[in-house]
């Protein structure tokens, strides 16, 4: 495969990021583009209204110029649960076609039908005889997956995978510094901050808490139902979390992991609220851990056809993970 686009669906925005070389060691990014959606449309991942969101998907490929429509689409937000799994050792097939039965009685009510999949982390070793792989079990509800996809699809999308956000965050976090040290990853965005703990580049730890901050004062929605008194270039106004509940979430998660044994020594801020210079200043004060942020030069010095904005270039780095799918997990 030559090239693909990797997908985010947020409630403010259908965001892609075309990849040459997605399947090998040096992928690099060569088109960007983003649609701005009304309020109403969608959600972190979700389909509220199919046929708008599918207009604002055609009109990310004339936009953006998109090469290719062969598409891995990336799923996260709030209604994806993960939770610490164990499981006896196997391949990781094996181990992922028997999740629903090993599962059935430890997920809620509300995932029965969920799309399970299993990110290993570690092997512990048993004296026994029996080793029991470790990781992070991935639960997504299954209509809402399979109405981004149909929605998708009806836009003319080869849907070629559908991928954990968070896990595109980390790729790009491996691409940029490697697989060295511990440390937190703070995707700090409208309306959320997906956090992850990271050791050695691996995933140990993923949340999601809903306090987020924006640079973007002002959105201009479009893609409104023409039913709708809204005029279709409507102004929308960003919601912004305070600071004081996004640092509080930031150190519950730093609590809650040192507790099971975790140890990190830095933040890395990524995502277009980290462009705040107020958070940038006052996290590391009061995590009392160092901070850097991860950016599009970290990844790809050099990198040509980036968006001007820097809020948009911020805003890509996680759905542009998704897109390296050459480096491994």
């Amino acid at each position: 495969m030559k090239r693909l686009v990797a997908v985010e669906i947020t409630p403010e925005f259908v965001r892609g990021v075309e990849v040459e070389g997605p399947l090998t060691s040096n992928p690099k990014p060569v088109a960007f583009g983003e649609v701005p959606l009304a309020a109403g449309v969608a959600g972190d991942s979700e389909v509220f209204d199919k046929s708008l969101l599918k207009a604002a998907i055609s009109e990310l490929w004339r936009e953006a110029k998109f090469s290719t429509r062969k598409t891995v689409l990336g799923v996260g937000g709030r209604k994806i649960l993960n939770r610490d799994f164990d499981t006896p050792m196997a391949d990781l097939e094996k181990i992922r076609s028997k999740l629903k039965f090993e599962t059935a009685n430890i997920l809620p009510p509300q995932m029965t039908e969920a799309l399970l999949d299993f990110y290993p982390t570690e092997i512990k070793k048993s004296n026994a005889g029996i080793d029991t792989a470790h990781g992070l079990l991935i639960a997504a509800p299954q209509q809402m997956v399979e109405l981004l996809v149909e929605t998708a699809q009806s836009a003319g999308l080869s849907v070629i995978a559908v991928d954990y956000l968070p896990f595109g965050l980390a790729r790009a976090a491996r691409k940029a510094f490697g697989t060295t040290g511990e440390y937190l990853l703070v995707n700090v965005r409208p309306g959320a901050t997906d956090i992850l703990a990271l050791k050695y580049g691996v995933p140990q730890l993923v949340r999601v808490i809903p306090n987020g901050l924006t640079m973007r004062p002002q959105q201009k929605g479009r893609h409104v139902d023409e039913e709708d008194n809204t005029s279709f270039d409507s102004d929308v106004k960003s919601k912004v979390a305070p600071l004081d509940s996004l640092i509080s979430g930031v150190r519950n998660t730093i609590s809650f992991y040192t507790n099971k044994g975790g140890a990190p020594t830095a933040l890395l801020l990524s995502g277009e609220g980290a462009l705040s210079p107020e958070l940038q200043e006052r996290l590391p004060q009061e995590i009392q851990l160092g901070a850097g942020l991860l950016s599009m030069s970290d990844l790809f010095p050099g990198a040509v056809n980036v968006p001007e904005d820097p809020n948009q270039l911020a805003a890509a780095i996680g759905v542009l993970g998704l897109g390296l799918r050459g480096l491994k997990d």
